[in-house]
């Protein structure tokens, strides 16, 4: 295999990346979050398998149906990302409205670039070109496709904004969960830059959908491994703090998550404890099925469970 032939390759082993993804969601399918990771996978996979489509074709038209498939999935990655980096930091959801607003451009997306060449708000015109190794739909941009690229990089930018936020946060959890990323979602910027440098190639091939199953991997790995279990407010509100046992939760590192008011009481140095440090007397919990406390100048038995 040659250099040419690189492209067309990682492509083709993107795809089985890409459906690798989608069996191990459907897997977790009932797992918190699970939704946005379905969603996820099956529009990356949409994405690269329709890049794949372009980059073989042999004419325009095959060249424009994989263009089509690739935004059947492409413009709903970065609000669906969005979406999910708001969960797995723990920001209150958006409203109806919100989501509305933030869905309505990659729909508009869709609907004008599906329905080209009879009318051009989003493509003014697409040409086949070709190396003999690899092909491209060349297009001309309308208005509709610059409006596009202005909502992704809006998109982009607040996809930082909540990763920088957990960066620069007290939270060692949480900088510790952005860092892998930082390094995901800078990708496809670097490479979509990289692509528009390189405009004078008549053939070019744009590593952005690589970036980008790279960001999503980063993404499920992060939540994965640094996910924090987090109890929603309502059920935390309404059952967990009126607990009359301590509750505490921490996570498999034994680190410090959170705890009810009983806890706390039982426990007061957990009022100094943050989120991610490890909790004091962790070890004695854990290895005692009854531990002796002094509470209110008391001492009093509690069992662990």
């Amino acid at each position: 295999m040659g250099l040419a032939e690189f492209p067309v390759v990682v492509s083709f082993l993107s795809i089985f990346i890409s459906i690798g993804m989608i069996l191990y969601s459907l897997k977790y399918r009932k797992a918190e979050n699970s939704y946005f990771f379905i969603f996820l996978s099956l529009q990356l996979f949409l994405y690269l398998f329709g890049y794949l489509l372009e980059l073989t074709s042999v004419n325009v038209s095959e060249a424009f149906y994989g263009v089509r498939m690739q935004y059947m999935g492409f413009p709903f990655i970065l609000p669906n990302s969005y979406l999910f980096l708001r969960d797995l930091f723990g920001h209150q959801k958006i409203s109806k409205a919100q989501t509305t607003l933030l869905f309505i451009f990659p729909l508009i997306t869709v609907i004008s670039m599906q329905t080209y060449p009879f009318q051009k708000f989003f493509y003014e015109n697409v040409q086949y070109v070709s190396n003999t190794i690899i092909a491209n739909a060349q297009i001309t941009p309308g208005p509709l496709y610059h409006i596009h690229v202005v909502y992704q990089y809006c998109v982009t930018v607040c996809i930082l904004g909540l990763i920088f936020e957990a960066f620069f946060g007290d939270n060692p959890l949480m900088k510790k969960q952005s860092v892998p990323l930082l390094i995901g979602f800078f990708l496809p910027i670097v490479t979509s830059v990289a692509y528009v440098v390189a405009e004078n190639e008549a053939v070019r091939f744009d590593y952005t959908p690589l970036a980008t199953i790279v960001s999503i991997v980063m993404l499920v790995y992060s939540a994965n491994n640094h996910n924090l279990l987090r109890v929603m407010p309502f059920v935390k509100d309404q059952v967990i703090d009126t607990m009359a046992g301590g509750f505490i939760v921490f996570d498999t590192k034994q680190h410090y998550i959170d705890a009810n008011a009983a806890a706390k009481r039982i426990f007061p140095e957990l009022y100094q404890v943050n989120s991610g440090e490890v909790i004091p007397r962790l070890e004695q919990l854990l290895t005692n099925k009854q531990i002796i406390v002094t509470v209110d100048g008391m001492d009093c038995i509690y069992e662990v469970s």
